[in-house]
């Protein structure tokens, strides 16, 4: 277990398939920034191999505003139980715990966890998991993806729209899986409308559907639901998509 708390950025690099280490990485409008070193991370847990990124009982903890940099394309697999904290955070930071230049795709088994948390109180910009201009797609598995408490967050987020033109990105599509998301404002949000939900995901807690029950705002899709963001009607509880196979991981 990797227990201590770093202050440089996780960076894949493909062509070897090593994370490596990356300083002053962050985001200024909406563009990544960051000087990537020769320094192969000294961290166990991982398997790289081109466009895949394996994480096993992998765990990262960082200061830096941004915990795991993938480029565009990469497909992330995790099996066990695997977490990426940043923790604090600057008055002016723009933190992204797992942060993609690009298309990200994610996929996990019905027993294996994804926790990616930030924990800043702090902070223009907080978001768990972040597509940059580009689509995320989720194929599985349990992730629970907190967005922090910086003045605007989001759970899980693809797009851009205010510096860069994304017109033709910013989708999320999620297919299968158990997950759990916490932001103010959205807790999913694709900034294109392209947010799509497979038939037969029960969604809980969703401003989205009034409809249903106030307590637990249940909704079972009978088709694919698409929309732009998903909202948690609670505050104080997490938005909720389960698909069947996934009711005994709750």
């Amino acid at each position: 277990m990797n227990q201590a708390v770093e202050n440089y950025t996780l960076c894949y690099r493909p062509s070897d398939g090593k994370l490596i280490v990356g300083f002053e990485c962050t985001e200024q409008k909406e563009k990544f920034t960051g000087l990537f070193t020769d320094r192969i991370a000294d961290i166990r847990g991982y398997s790289g191999q081109g466009s895949n990124l394996t994480l096993t009982d992998f765990t990262f903890t960082t200061t830096a505003d941004i915990a795991l940099y993938v480029p565009g394309g990469t497909t992330i697999r995790f099996a066990g139980n695997n977490k990426l904290t940043v923790e604090g955070g600057r008055p002016d930071a723009n933190i992204a715990v797992l942060y993609a230049d690009g298309d990200l795709t994610i996929k996990g088994g019905e027993t294996d966890h994804l926790r990616i948390n930030a924990t800043a109180m702090t902070g223009l910009w907080s978001r768990a998991v972040c597509a940059r201009a580009g689509d995320l797609a989720i194929h599985g598995g349990c992730i629970s993806a907190s967005g922090g408490c910086a003045k605007k967050n989001c759970g899980l987020y693809a797009g851009g729209h205010l510096f860069i033109d994304s017109r033709d990105k910013g989708k999320i599509s999620i297919t299968d899986g158990f997950i759990r998301a916490a932001a103010i404002p959205n807790a999913i949000r694709a900034t294109e409308g392209g947010l799509s939900i497979s038939a037969g995901a029960q969604i809980e807690n969703a401003k989205e559907f009034p409809e249903n029950d106030s307590h637990s705002n249940n909704l079972i899709t009978t088709s694919d639901w698409t929309g732009d963001c998903l909202t948690q009607a609670d505050d104080h509880q997490d938005l909720v998509i389960c698909f069947p196979s996934y009711t005994k991981s709750r």
